[in-house]
């Protein structure tokens, strides 16, 4: 997939999102949740935020898709009235305000649904008081607390999921963030979200981020097969990363995946093959070294000969002079 860069600016950042390393979204293992006993009451927190589907669907990740949509990727949340959201994929430019966002991904958008983190003293007081329910009487600043102060396994797997496979982030044993308390809350108490702007605001920031491992392809994978490009992506080939290309976009891309079976091959694979082609070289090698011998044999054999001519012709000279 050639890249139809939007401008220089885009080229730029796509070139240093280019250099940070990417990896799969972590995504809820279905197992994993049966064996807890808890699969049930994260469906039922899903629900509550209307995204059952984070917790059902393992979305590929696409590189030179993530990187063309962070890249484009440009989020105003005072703009208009209510935000204002751009990206590229597949070299074609999209708009959308918060609520066309939050619609065109399924999330809530009726007029009570929260759009932000709570500013009201009474709905802070609210949340305060759910962490501390849920944390054994822990810090009054959740954002101070490792994930693993929540008792509750159904509360704790799910800020996992709020974490890694909603907001993206990398790091496996971390902080919690004020949003994943809020949005843990909301759900909890069947409170309306609009999670979108949170979803935003976190793509944002890692588009914006110069260090870390990128972790939201699954997310704008969704975003792409929303948009209708489903039956686009497909398994790809790399192509230059700072190559300006100004016309249509083929849409084959690089992809990262969650599937066993559509994973790029293994580091072993990757070690057999080197030794493989080093072998090879090494062959080519003495090939070489075997002809440039017998060249150097052959020219030596040719060069015995002329000396042996010359002597020849100047003995007969001498004989020459001496019957003279």
């Amino acid at each position: 997939m050639h890249v139809a860069y939007r401008d220089d600016a885009q080229r730029e950042r796509y070139i240093a999102l280019y250099q940070r390393p990417m990896a799969p979204t972590r995504y809820p293992d279905q197992h994993c949740m049966e064996s807890l006993g808890i699969e049930l009451s994260i469906r039922f927190l899903s629900h509550q935020l209307h995204w059952d589907e984070f917790a059902d669907d393992l979305s590929n990740i696409y590189r030179n898709l993530t990187l063309e949509f962070l890249s484009s990727f440009d989020y105003d949340p005072y703009s208009r009235p209510d935000g204002y959201a751009s990206f590229r994929l597949f070299g074609v430019e999209y708009s959308f305000s918060q609520k066309e966002f939050d619609d065109l991904l399924g999330f809530q958008t009726t007029p009570d649904a929260i759009p932000e983190t709570p500013m009201g003293y009474f709905l802070g007081k609210e949340v305060e008081k759910f962490w501390s329910d849920i944390s054994g009487g822990g810090s009054q600043d959740p954002s101070t607390q490792l994930s693993q102060a929540i008792h509750n396994p159904a509360f704790r797997y799910f800020q996992m999921i709020l974490a890694h496979s909603f907001l993206g982030r990398p790091d496996a044993k971390t902080l919690l963030s004020e949003e994943e308390i809020f949005l843990l809350f909301c759900a909890s108490q069947s409170r309306p979200v609009a999670c979108g702007k949170f979803l935003l605001c976190g793509l944002s920031g890692v588009s914006r981020s110069s260090k870390g491992v990128i972790h939201v392809g699954g997310i704008i994978t969704q975003i792409a097969i929303a948009l209708g490009h489903g039956e686009t992506i497909e398994e790809p080939r790399s192509p230059p990363i700072a190559e300006y290309t100004p016309i249509p976009p083929s849409p084959r891309i690089i992809v990262f995946s969650n599937n066993l079976s559509l994973q790029t091959p293994d580091i072993r694979t990757q070690i057999a093959e080197c030794r493989r082609e080093i072998a090879e070289l090494r062959q080519e090698v003495a090939d070489l070294t075997l002809q440039m011998g017998v060249s150097d044999l052959t020219h030596t054999t040719e060069a015995d000969c002329l000396y042996q001519e010359i002597a020849e012709l100047r003995q007969k000279i001498a004989m020459l002079h001496g019957s003279t």
